[in-house]
């Protein structure tokens, strides 16, 4: 994406994203019981942490001026893919670990 308020939007909804499924995730164990939730402390902490440094990254994202944006842009794509993999494979974790139980 070229134009920064679009890429800033594009990253929001993701955030969003990432905060309904955690929610869901979290409905999902709670509903399991409590050991489920209880057991999962490690998941839920690493999950939140991501949505965590999303905001972060989203609101440096913010901060940069129009005139460095496209000399950044690369590299903070990069940062933001690595963060949402992070999430993904947290996700991921939390789902398999819990259907173990």
């Amino acid at each position: 994406m070229d134009n920064k308020e679009s890429y800033l939007a594009y990253l929001r909804e993701q955030l969003d994203g990432w905060v309904e499924e955690l929610k869901e995730l979290k409905d999902k164990a709670a509903t399991a019981g409590k050991d489920v939730a209880r057991n999962h402390p490690e998941q839920i902490k690493a999950l939140e942490g991501k949505i965590d440094e999303g905001r972060k990254k989203l609101k440096e994202f913010a901060e940069v001026n129009e005139d460095s944006w496209d000399s950044l842009k690369d590299g903070l794509e990069k940062a933001w893919d690595s963060l949402a993999a992070g999430f993904r494979e947290a996700a991921k974790k939390f789902r398999w670990e819990k259907e173990k139980m």
